[in-house]
């Protein structure tokens, strides 16, 4: 149990410096995509998925920048890796996401 939580928190701290250049790629892509008919499904896909990530990751967030800013962080030491963790699991699940629908567009069926 310890290694997930240190495994997930690890990537939780990368994934909040990597998701805004995941972001950025993500719209890049579906800005130059050259068929019209799919740019549209593209951008709302990933303003969907984006919507979801600010939605779920707020509230973790916020967490760990207390934890960084403020001298109580949360009931245990750890609290901070927990907090990591959840942004791990949330980063895991906006790249399944996108993986997803980026292949449900390739394949025509979205």
């Amino acid at each position: 149990m310890n290694v997930l939580i240190y495994g997930l928190g690890a990537l939780g701290a990368i994934a909040v410096f990597l998701l805004p250049i995941r972001c950025g790629q993500l719209l890049w892509s579906a800005l130059s995509c050259p068929a019209k008919r799919n740019r549209g499904k593209m951008i709302s896909a990933i303003a969907f998925v984006v919507a979801w990530v600010a939605w779920a990751g707020y509230d973790v967030i916020s967490s760990i920048v207390g934890c960084f800013t403020n001298s109580y962080c949360g009931p245990g030491v750890g609290s901070v890796w927990i907090y990591l963790a959840f942004f791990g699991l949330i980063y895991v699940c906006f790249e399944l996401l996108v993986q997803t629908l980026q292949w449900l567009l390739n394949k025509g069926i979205f």
